[in-house]
């Protein structure tokens, strides 16, 4: 039964993934917002800006995700 359940869902899943396509206006505004709840200036947001060696990268792709 399990078994089943961990392949209904990952199908779910692949589905949702397949069908859900966010336009670029709704990524950049959740990064934007993300930037903001993050502590990072928004003066400082472009798609090049290098989030790793910030330090905030797992901070902004936390509060991307619950955008």
């Amino acid at each position: 039964m399990r078994n089943r359940f961990r392949s209904w869902l990952r199908v779910w899943a692949w589905w949702i993934l397949g069908t859900v396509k966010p336009t670029h206006d709704e990524i950049d505004g959740a990064l934007l917002k993300a930037f903001a709840q993050s502590g990072l200036s928004v003066d400082k947001y472009s798609p090049d800006y290098d989030l790793l060696h910030s330090g905030k990268l797992h901070e902004v792709i936390v509060h991307a995700s619950a955008n």
